[in-house]
């Protein structure tokens, strides 16, 4: 390791190659699994869907395995850019030499190589969105759906001028958070690891919430007010709150897939229709079930708790229990 490189590569690079091979090592155990599972000598009514199950669990487990080895591949790439950047600049060192350390060719140098560590502008996020196919559609849409972007601090405008303005600055969002939408505007986290991230990783978080907003200006997305009208009809509150929860798990799958489209310059596609297979993922896999019940249980007046689930057609059930049942069953 250098002197200016701060950071301990050897041991980086062995990690990453551990991960790779870990990934690897888990990939090819449950491809052998899978091979038994669908060998076995088992008749029974319960056989298909104990394997259908399995299978759905293979499938998850290869992807992330997938994503693993990808993570791995990802820092091994990283830290070859970086240990390029510190020869660079060792070499400028021992060019300028320390009598000169201070003298204006010194903060040419360093101007130049900050510059490599610096934050991207959101303007050089949308640049990149706006390269891709997928980004190039969702402005399509925006325009014809009356939407206007508003990138700040410049002002530059995306979609339709003459459209409902939505901004789009960098702000703190909480622990985890990528970005959120809220109020006519799109807010994307400004810590220093965000803004440091590839620029595809924050083109794909300003496109997922891109598309929401043109999902709540074209009416797909409904938010869970107006509830207050059934407070007290439980199953007609409940009938509200499922429709409501429908279509935000269905906005929900489209901007992870616009979103994933954008980050890896592919094809967004939208067929309209939300699969058991998607919904499940959005609740259970990505953690939204708590998000709705969390969300619903700070609105409901204190008078239900929200239990938010899905049955065996796949479909959004939301089931509401009395504070007062609660305490009796206490």
């Amino acid at each position: 390791m250098s002197s200016i490189l701060h950071l301990e590569t050897e041991e980086v690079r062995a990690l990453a190659r551990k991960l790779i091979e870990t990934a690897e090592q888990f990939d090819i155990g449950f491809r052998t699994l899978s091979d038994l599972v669908r060998a076995l000598p088992w008749e029974s009514p319960s056989q298909a869907g104990y394997v259908d199950e399995f299978k759905a669990l293979v499938e998850k487990a290869l992807a992330a395995a997938a994503t693993g080895e990808a993570l791995g591949l990802r820092v091994l790439r990283e830290v070859d850019e970086w240990v390029t950047v510190d020869a660079r600049g060792e070499t400028r060192f021992a060019e300028l030499g320390t009598s000169s350390i201070f003298t204006s060719d010194w903060f040419d140098w360093y101007r130049g190589i900050h510059g490599l560590g610096d934050p991207y502008t959101l303007p050089e996020v949308f640049d990149y969105l706006d390269d891709t196919e997928a980004g190039r559609h969702l402005i399509e849409e925006a325009r014809r759906a009356g939407v206007c972007f508003k990138i700040l601090p410049e002002g530059t405008l995306i979609g339709d001028p003459d459209g409902e303005v939505v901004t789009v600055r960098f702000d703190r969002t909480d622990p985890g958070i990528g970005g959120y939408q809220k109020d006519g505007e799109i807010v994307i986290s400004d810590t220093w690891v965000a803004r440091r991230s590839s620029s595809d990783e924050l083109a794909r978080v300003m496109g997922h919430e891109m598309q929401h907003a043109l999902d709540r200006r074209q009416g797909v997305l409904q938010s869970y007010e107006g509830m207050d009208r059934y407070l007290d009809d439980p199953a007609q509150l409940e009938s509200f709150l499922e429709h409501r929860t429908e279509t935000r798990i269905a906005s929900e799958v489209r901007s992870y897939a616009r979103g994933d489209a954008i980050g890896s310059n592919g094809t967004y596609q939208d067929d309209g229709i939300t699969t058991p297979a998607e919904t499940a993922n959005i609740l259970h896999d990505r953690g939204y079930e708590q998000i709705y019940e969390s969300q619903l249980n700070q609105n409901l007046d204190g008078r239900y708790t929200a239990d938010c689930w899905i049955d065996a057609d796949g479909r959004v059930q939301i089931t509401l229990t009395p504070v007062e049942t609660l305490g009796e069953m206490a």
